[in-house]
């Protein structure tokens, strides 16, 4: 259960963020799916998304 949260506080963070669209890009790059090290933590993968996005 705690992955699946994870998951979601990181998705709400990227869509706040940067919003809907940008997060929906993710699923058609892979360079932007978030990688294993990422999902320990809420915070990583948004943070790596913050220069892809800029």
């Amino acid at each position: 259960m705690r992955y699946v949260d994870r998951a979601r506080d990181s998705a709400a963070l990227v869509i706040d963020a940067h919003g809907l669209d940008a997060f929906n890009q993710v699923w058609g790059r892979r360079d932007l799916v978030p990688l294993r090290a990422e999902t320990s933590t809420a915070d990583a993968w948004p943070r790596r998304l913050q220069s892809a996005f800029a």
